[in-house]
């Protein structure tokens, strides 16, 4: 039990548990194994989630999405906010009335600015385009798909920001 706590504290401080601590660790665990897994973009990402949770969330494998998003053959993550539970009294503090951040960690760019770049969405995916790479899929609000036909937008990235592709 000492050890359970100490670990969940280092965790929770957004330090990757070690592999050889893993005996002790209980909350979090899909998403701790990627924290061990000695890839530098995986560990930033979980520690990004564990700060801005401000301890250790709950993160189903549905939050957290991969795909070429910049073209670079290198895996890039998507984290879907509507998804993770923090611990606390602000379960999802992401999240406004109707929509969630999606943090958007570009294996190339975050390792040069150490920020993701965000985007609003009532639900996240990720889409293959005709290029090879993939597109952030986003859900809108009512307000948004007025003038469209959907209410799903995509982004792709252009080399120095996403835009909306029409």
């Amino acid at each position: 039990a000492a050890m359970r706590t100490c670990v969940e504290r280092w965790s929770g401080m957004g330090h990757a548990v070690p592999a050889a601590l893993s005996e002790f660790w209980t909350e979090g665990q899909e998403t701790a194994a990627a924290s061990v897994s000695g890839e530098p973009l995986w560990d930033a990402v979980w520690a990004y989630i564990v700060r801005g949770c401000s301890g250790t969330p709950s993160v189903p494998d549905i939050a957290i999405l991969t795909g070429n998003l910049d073209g670079d053959d290198q895996e890039d993550i998507v984290v879907d906010w509507r998804e993770i539970k923090c611990p606390g009294a602000n379960p999802r503090p992401f999240c406004g009335a109707s929509m969630c951040s999606a943090d958007v960690f570009l294996s190339g760019s975050f390792e040069r600015s150490g920020q993701p770049e965000q985007l609003l969405a009532l639900g996240v995916g990720i889409v293959p385009l005709s290029n090879g790479n993939f597109a952030v899929r986003t859900g809108g609000t009512l307000a948004m798909c007025q003038p469209a036909t959907s209410c799903h937008f995509l982004w792709y990235w252009n080399g120095q920001t996403f835009d909306r592709l029409k």
